[in-house]
């Protein structure tokens, strides 16, 4: 990525949102479902695993760094610390662990699981405003590039590394595949454009991800077998 940024003379806040969308999938809104779908509802615990453990520590690492260093916001590492540890999602990761030793009162889990419905329609809703098909030549190209990264030469990859290791029909690999997979993160995209990163690229990819998937993700399991 760094290196197709220097060769097309991307602006510093096209690079770090093709970063972001391009490393950073879907793997709970979409991915769930879809797994659920193509693989069987046995493969939901490696799913979510690969989703909180993966991508979302991804999103809360990476992600921060990369919207510290090329977003409208503070250098240094300091900020970088500071912005992940204020970061909702990741404290919230962080309070989750000691407090599963803790029982919840009757109806509390389900309070919290319709509040967490809201979410995803409300980011798409977000992002779906900034949507454009009309696009400069700029976010074309980076959007060809990010879909093709993250939607085959990455699950190709993790595909490859399977095959070789001979293991394609355990679950943890076929959900791995499958997730790889996915068209760009959702939240990633809210976190550009908050970071004041290129809002129409991030906004086209996932809207574009979504429509892309329905091929892909199906063609996806058929090479796996």
């Amino acid at each position: 990525t760094l290196g197709l940024a220097r060769h097309f003379a991307w602006e510093r806040r096209t690079t770090g949102t093709v970063l972001l969308v391009a490393g950073l999938g879907n793997t709970s809104f979409l991915g769930f479902a879809a797994v659920e779908a193509l693989l069987g509802a046995d493969n939901l615990p490696p799913a979510l695993a690969y989703d909180q453990l993966g991508t979302f520590l991804g999103l809360a690492i990476f992600g921060t760094i990369v919207a510290s260093r090329y977003g409208a916001a503070e250098t240094g590492w300091r900020p970088v610390v500071r912005r992940l540890l204020t970061f909702p999602p990741f404290f919230a990761l962080l309070a989750v662990v000691p407090l599963r030793t803790w029982p919840l009162p009757d109806g509390v889990t389900d309070g919290l699981a319709e509040i967490g419905r809201f979410l995803p329609p409300v980011a798409m809703f977000a992002l779906g405003l900034r949507f454009r098909l009309r696009l400069g030549e700029h976010v074309r190209r980076s959007a060809v590039w990010c879909l093709a990264t993250k939607m085959v030469l990455l699950p190709m990859t993790v595909l490859a590394v399977a095959l070789v290791a001979g293991t394609t029909d355990e679950l943890a690999w076929q959900t791995s595949i499958l997730e790889a997979g996915m068209p760009p993160m959702v939240t990633a995209a809210v976190v550009a454009t908050q970071a004041g990163l290129d809002e129409e690229l991030s906004a086209f990819v996932v809207g574009a991800g979504l429509v892309v998937a329905a091929v892909t993700l199906p063609l996806l399991r058929l090479a796996m077998g």
